[in-house]
C-alpha cells in the first residue's frame, strides 16, 4: 500500500513538473516571437509601438525616465486600461504622450505583458 502511495505521489509531482515546464516553454517562445521597438514621431508628441514579431502582444506600462542626478524623475503610466494596447503582429500603433517633452534628455520605455521592451531617448 504504501508503495502505491509513493508511486501515486511522484507520479502527479512529475506530471506536475511537465505541465509546468510545458508551459514555460510555450512562454518562452510567444515572447521571443514578439519582439517590439518604439520610435517618437509628430513632433515628439507621440509613440510609434511596432511589433516586428509574428504574434499579437499586449502593452503593459510605459516608463518615462527624465533628466540625471538628484533632480531626475520617474514616471509610470499603466498602459492596460489605454485603448488600444494590444499591437498585432506586423504593425504599428500610436500612444499619445502625457505632455510635451520639456528641455531636457527623456528616455521612454514600453513594456509589455510577456516582458519584452524598447527604449528611445528624446534628446533636445
Amino acid at each position: 500500500m504504501f508503495v502505491m502511495i509513493l508511486v501515486f505521489f511522484f507520479t502527479n509531482v512529475y506530471l506536475w513538473h511537465d505541465a509546468a515546464t510545458k508551459q514555460m516553454d510555450n512562454m518562452y517562445v510567444q515572447k521571443m516571437n514578439t519582439p517590439i521597438t518604439i520610435s517618437l514621431m509628430n513632433d515628439n508628441t507621440q509613440l510609434n509601438v511596432t511589433n516586428r514579431g509574428g504574434e499579437d502582444t499586449t502593452l503593459t506600462m510605459l516608463w518615462i525616465d527624465s533628466g540625471t542626478g538628484p533632480g531626475q524623475t520617474h514616471t509610470y503610466v499603466n498602459l492596460t486600461c489605454v485603448v488600444p494596447n494590444v499591437v498585432p503582429a506586423g504593425s504599428t500603433i500610436p500612444l499619445n504622450l502625457p505632455s510635451s517633452p520639456p528641455s531636457q534628455e527623456i528616455v521612454f520605455t514600453v513594456i509589455t505583458t510577456l516582458g519584452n521592451s524598447a527604449s528611445c531617448t528624446y534628446d533636445p
